[in-house]
């Protein structure tokens, strides 16, 4: 059995990268690949680097087949089998976020989110996000902020443990005020989202009222409250909001 399962493990990847063509029975041939997969890896240990390894490459590739190896790990049940011993793949994962998509990049952070309560690991995907925040692609800065905002949910249910964090996020995301409108967007909708999160809300306020004394610094008495022009980002092509 050992002498063929890493043919069954390569036929299945073959599988899961054939695009969707008849899409009814594509998708359940996917699943079923996905499966097969997911078992292999809970009942092998001898195909676990191997299926973390596809994994990892694409996610980095950000194909059509990208969202469906992030199904499988999603299937794969990793914190019942010691996660701190693939903890050198995943972090390999976590170094090609800033390449992700977008969409791809919820997708993972969705499926990661369990294994957040392992401080090694938490530590490392908010050191990887620290640098996606900079990036040059302006998509990679997307993908640090909806990061961020994943592990605020999280971290929000935990505050005694990890009050530190919540600070530290919501000082990166007054530097995200300061980027791009799309960066900005980003941040905006995503604070919409968790301002429900009781223990979040405050800080929420306050973020966004810093951002508000901003449109209003240096006016004098008599002037009006807020500098309309400090509201607007104005580039040769077109006007955006501040």
């Amino acid at each position: 059995w050992l002498s063929i399962l890493p043919n069954i493990i390569d036929f299945c990847f073959y599988v899961l990268d054939v695009p969707l063509k008849n899409h009814t029975k594509m998708t359940q041939i996917h699943a079923l690949a996905e499966e097969v997969v997911a078992r292999a890896f809970r009942l092998h240990e001898t195909a676990r680097p191997k299926i973390m390894d596809a994994i990892r490459a694409h996610l980095v590739t950000s194909s059509e087949s990208s969202s469906r190896y992030v199904v499988v790990f999603s299937k794969m049940s990793v914190e019942s089998f010691g996660v701190m011993s693939l903890k050198r793949k995943l972090f390999q994962c976590f170094d090609h976020i800033p390449l992700l998509s977008v969409d791809l990049a919820v997708e993972f952070f969705s499926v990661i989110t369990p294994l957040l309560k392992h401080r090694e690991l938490l530590d490392r995907l908010v050191l990887d996000l620290r640098k996606a925040i900079f990036h040059k692609k302006i998509s990679a800065r997307i993908v640090a902020v909806r990061g961020f905002l994943t592990i605020l949910e999280y971290v929000s249910s935990h505050p005694d443990e990890y009050g530190y964090l919540l600070d530290e996020i919501f000082g990166f995301f007054g530097r995200c005020m300061s980027q791009q409108y799309e960066v900005r967007e980003a941040l905006y909708r995503g604070l919409s989202d968790v301002f429900h999160i009781g223990p979040l809300r405050a800080s929420v306020v306050n973020l966004l009222i810093g951002k508000a004394k901003s449109f209003s610094e240096g006016a004098r008495d008599g002037d009006p409250p807020f500098h309309l022009s400090k509201f607007l980002s104005t580039s040769a092509s077109q006007t955006t909001p501040g």
